[in-house]
């Protein structure tokens, strides 16, 4: 249980609900904090044309949700029957609730590396690839599959921005036992508005990568940090509630 923890909860609000209840179910306290949002981008051109790809790659929930939200009623009938690639778990989730027919979707934990790694994009030579995702970010999905001979459209549908928020107390205090990252650019970020204060470095972090973990540890974290197994709701919780 995480009876009279506060758990710093840094994940998006539309992103947030599920893990928030998860925590205030085992008696901790969620402090919601997020430090990204998301705003649609221009709509890409490469939505138009939908039907010259052999597969869709999606990088987030949101990479589905923004560009869902750019096609017409015929496109979004159209994706429905494409192949469509998700990166983890809750991406392949949200393709399932807008009825794409095919969707692949790597072994845990769920990131790009994983995803290289799969059968499915081994032999990909020749194919057209449409790419969707946030402006900006990692460069390796689209760098490796271009090696491996794929021609790679990069469809950015939304930009990451650092959301207004207003001083609590608690950003003074340090009154927080456990802190949640799930991005490098979110964990920049939260030391940006909080303006880096020593306590920050001196509580667990639960993280769902070692590269993160190890971008936590090079910014000055020094106390223990639980990487999840997955950048799932209940991998994280999972984390929260291991005391090693």
């Amino acid at each position: 249980m995480l009876t009279g923890q506060r758990i710093l909860v840094t994940r998006p609000r539309a992103q947030a609900t599920a893990l928030v209840e998860a925590i205030e179910v085992h008696e901790g306290t969620a402090i919601l904090f997020p430090v990204l949002e998301t705003k649609a981008l221009a709509r890409p051109r490469y939505l138009d044309a939908l039907a010259s790809y052999q597969a869709l790659i999606f990088i987030s929930v949101n990479a589905v949700q923004f560009t869902w939200d750019n096609l017409n009623a015929k496109a979004q009938q159209q994706l429905q029957q494409l192949p469509c690639i998700a990166v983890g778990k809750r991406t392949a989730q949200a393709l399932k609730e807008k009825q794409v027919k095919h969707i692949f979707v790597p072994p845990a934990p769920f990131n790009s590396e994983t995803l290289l790694a799969s059968e499915r994009l081994q032999q990909v030579a020749q194919q057209r690839l449409l790419l969707c995702k946030g402006q900006g970010g990692r460069q390796l999905l689209e760098q490796s599959l271009a090696e491996r001979g794929a021609r790679v459209d990069l469809c950015e549908v939304y930009q990451r921005v650092r959301p207004a928020f207003s001083p609590e107390p608690w950003m003074a205090s340090g009154a927080i036992e456990q802190v949640i990252v799930t991005s490098a650019e979110g964990l920049y970020n939260l030391e940006q508005m909080l303006e880096q204060p020593a306590w920050l470095y001196q509580r667990p972090w639960v993280l769902i990568s070692q590269r993160l973990a190890g971008l936590a540890k090079a910014a000055g974290v020094s106390a223990p940090i639980k990487v999840a197994k997955e950048a799932s709701d209940n991998a994280l919780l999972e984390a929260l509630l291991n005391d090693s």
